[in-house]
């Protein structure tokens, strides 16, 4: 009974997530990302094909425990998903440290707000937003998620 309550409301979550998601990314191409090793790349570099974009901290314990459900998603789904992750704080020694210890499995972009604005928005971290293979927002989860329910978004892209 507590199993179908459970999948019941996150049904209905993922539903409203749907409808709620205030979808600009068609007009988000041309937004340029600055990588933490000072390389560039547009945003539409990485459109084409599901994508999820995670808007994060080091400092949030949320966001720290999202990372080992991320790499396992990029592992388990390899190039039939892309990752980016935009840093919501400023580039610093601590940081760099965290990034130098974890070897993350895609890009981290430095802070960049013309693409959360474009996507639409960030309250809470972590935030992924869902896009599909044609650019378009599909979904968007706010705080920490599991596996089940990141992978579930990602198979109805």
């Amino acid at each position: 009974m507590k199993k179908g309550i459970l999948f019941l409301f996150i049904l209905l979550f993922l539903s409203f997530n749907i409808f709620a998601v205030q979808n600009n990314s068609n007009s988000c191409g041309n937004i340029v990302l600055n990588n933490v090793d000072n390389t560039k790349a547009n945003f539409s570099d990485f459109t084409g094909g599901k994508l999820l974009v995670v808007f994060w901290s080091p400092r949030c314990s949320h966001c720290v425990n999202e990372i080992p459900v991320l790499k396992k998603l990029k592992k388990e789904y390899g190039n039939k998903l892309t990752i980016i992750s935009v840093l919501e704080i400023n580039y610093d020694d601590f940081v760099k440290d965290f990034l130098e210890k974890n070897k993350l499995p895609y890009p981290v972009f430095k802070m960049n707000y013309k693409l959360e604005n474009c996507l639409g928005g960030v309250r809470y971290f972590p935030t992924l937003y869902f896009l599909n293979s044609e650019g378009k927002v599909k979904n968007k989860l706010e705080s920490y998620n599991e596996y089940e329910t990141i992978k579930s978004i990602i198979d109805s892209l």
